[in-house]
């Protein structure tokens, strides 16, 4: 249970920093005349750069996705499999 709330805790970090990001291209004037490309090109490096260092626990946060669904249909598959067993079990 505490892996699901860790999961579910980094995801919503990532999708809040996501929505940050998003938040700040679709407020961004593009059609403003004194746009001042610098400072876009500047922090699109900048961006660039944070997205580099968030790859590592972006990945690992998928990894950990992957590692729940297994376990998941593990679980799933065992539960599925007992009323089977339990009935050839009384059959003999």
């Amino acid at each position: 249970m505490h892996t699901l709330h860790d999961f579910m805790t980094a995801v919503n970090m990532e999708l809040s920093w996501l929505n940050e990001k998003e938040e700040i291209e679709a407020n961004r004037d593009w059609a403003d005349k004194n746009l001042n490309l610098r400072e876009v090109e500047k922090y699109f490096e900048g961006l660039m750069s944070e997205l580099e260092t968030r790859e590592t626990h972006f990945s690992s946060v998928q990894v950990t996705a992957i590692g729940l669904i297994k376990s998941l249909y593990a679980q799933k598959r065992e539960r599925g499999s007992f009323p089977h067993a339990k009935t050839a079990m009384y059959k003999v």
